[in-house]
């Protein structure tokens, strides 16, 4: 498949290195990521389904699917959406009464790996006990069984880091591939052992806006996507560096994987590899390591990883985004669309534009023509009658755009006459999450915050995984009402003193279900 490199337009003012322009690009020529890789003998596993939600989140990733394979000029990819099997609402930090939360999961699946482990994730914290430490301590435990026992890994063993390039005034060493090299090199584990087939390579997305997203993926058979970066700030406070920050993973395996390796391969094409000598010391990978481009043809990956093996019943699609491409906006869009009873959003951030700041204080200022497109739709769902919850947060920078967006959504159903449809608390503990449920019907968890730079052609990197599951719509449900239920949880989000002066000036547009 022909592939063209990006543009690359420096920013220097973005983020420096040692003094010297460590120049941030531009996204320009990104065009689509390349169609999903899969064994070349892949059958067709599905067929399209009827419910109106599924089929509404289907005919995006299918036709987005399509004009991806019609690009490179592939045979079609199948749909790989049914045969998943939910293997976990993942939770942070570890609540009482649990023996595992979203790390421990992380580090069992990577001692576990058969021969892949690919990692996405904004922010990887690598000082001595922080989860990153953890993360490079669970590849030692499994370069070891790899050394242990060669034969049990006949294709070696792949590991791939990606971290999320985010702006700063950083050397060379403190860069986070080079901090995470440096805590394996610490531990002893080489970054290449040609014998086994050992390979880890660390990698750091270069283009503005960053990546926001945080996934893995093990041996191309289970994904997981969610809100927390690998970081101390999601541990009970009990423990170094914790903040007691909750979050929220969605852990599935099967068929829609494969679809997750994609995304991660299109952040890993747009990214700059740390290379290092294989054995390179702690102290000499700010002298001996040098950042590169990586190509923009794929990587290459282990041929069993590419077997598409069905593993459950149920439906999941992997939604991901970046700049100039927008597939994840697309379906958030297209569920919001679709929603017929009831909309439960367990997000950080609920805001409208970058404008809006005050809106709480000057709502004139917040044109309701220019709100964003996941705001327009909730308004839309309401005047279908749709009754939306909205759970988020208002402390720190959250307290001015959460404030302000609730004031705008409750003006505008106001002067709908809607406002009855419409309730928001804030929660009593921190919380990071960015959860969707959709008329008990559907629920997303990922990355994808309803703030405006997640979302548009310009928006950041985010990845999300959708899915039908009984078992985590279930979980997500109890998580949910005990949180808005319980006045120790939550609070109710105070109505701004103007509101009461509003006026309904809108009639409601009837709508047909």
């Amino acid at each position: 498949m022909k592939s063209f490199p990006p543009l690359r337009l420096l920013v220097p003012s973005l983020a420096f290195i040692g003094g010297a322009a460590q120049a941030q690009s531009l996204p320009f020529g990104f065009g689509l990521p390349a169609p999903t890789q899969v064994a070349p003998d892949t059958p067709e596993l599905c067929t399209p389904p009827t419910d109106p939600l599924e089929k509404a989140v289907w005919d995006v990733v299918q036709r987005d699917q399509q004009a991806r394979d019609r690009l490179a000029r592939t045979p079609p990819t199948p749909d790989l959406s049914c045969g998943n099997r939910f293997d976990g609402l993942l939770e942070l930090p570890l609540v009482p009464g649990r023996e595992d939360d979203a790390f421990s999961q992380l580090m069992t699946s990577v001692r576990e790996a058969r021969a892949e482990v690919l990692v996405a994730n904004m922010f990887i914290e690598t000082g001595t006990g922080a989860p990153g430490w953890l993360l490079a301590g669970a590849l030692r435990d499994l370069y070891r069984k790899v050394q242990a026992d060669p034969a049990a890994y006949p294709e070696g063993m792949t590991v791939r880091i990606a971290t999320g390039g985010m702006p700063g005034f950083l050397s060379p060493s403190e860069l986070l591939p080079a901090r995470f090299a440096g805590a394996l090199r610490s531990l002893g584990v080489p970054l290449s052992d040609p014998k086994l087939g050992w390979s880890v390579e660390v990698a750091d997305y270069r283009y503005f806006p960053h990546s926001h997203v945080k996934m893995h993926v093990i041996d191309g058979k289970q994904v997981v996507t969610g809100g927390y970066n690998i970081s101390a700030w999601y541990l009970p406070r009990t423990q170094p560096g914790g903040h007691d920050l909750h979050d929220l993973g969605l852990a599935l395996s099967g068929p829609v994987a494969r679809a997750g390796v994609a995304a991660f391969d299109d952040l890993w094409t747009k990214s700059r590899l740390l290379s290092c000598p294989p054995l390179v010391t702690p102290q000499n990978i700010g002298r001996e390591c040098r950042f590169r481009w990586l190509p923009t043809t794929l990587p290459s990956h282990p041929p069993s990883t590419l077997r598409v093996t069905p593993l459950g019943d149920s439906r999941a699609w992997m939604l991901y985004r970046r700049a100039g491409y927008v597939q994840a906006d697309e379906v958030g869009l297209a569920l919001l669309r679709g929603s017929r009873q009831t909309l439960d959003l367990m997000h950080a951030d609920f805001s409208a534009n970058i404008n809006c700041l005050y809106a709480f204080k000057t709502p004139h200022d917040c044109d309701p023509a220019t709100f964003p497109s996941y705001f327009q739709e909730v308004i839309r769902a309401a005047e279908r009658g749709v009754k939306i919850r909205v759970l988020t947060v208002d402390y720190d920078v959250g307290q001015l755009w959460n404030r302000s967006g609730i004031a705008l959504m409750r003006q505008e159903l106001r002067r709908r006459g809607l406002e009855h449809l419409f309730e928001a608390r804030y929660t009593r503990f921190k919380m990071h999450t960015k959860a969707t449920l959709v008329d008990g019907q559907m629920l997303v968890v990922g990355s994808i915050n309803y703030h405006f730079s997640s979302w548009g052609t310009a928006g950041l990197n985010e990845a999300a995984l959708a899915t039908n599951d009984p078992q985590a719509i279930a979980r997500q449900r109890e998580l949910f009402e005990r949180a808005w239920n319980d006045p120790k949880l939550s609070r109710p989000a105070p109505a701004e003193p103007w509101l009461s002066d509003l006026q309904p000036d809108l009639v409601a547009r009837p709508t047909s279900p």
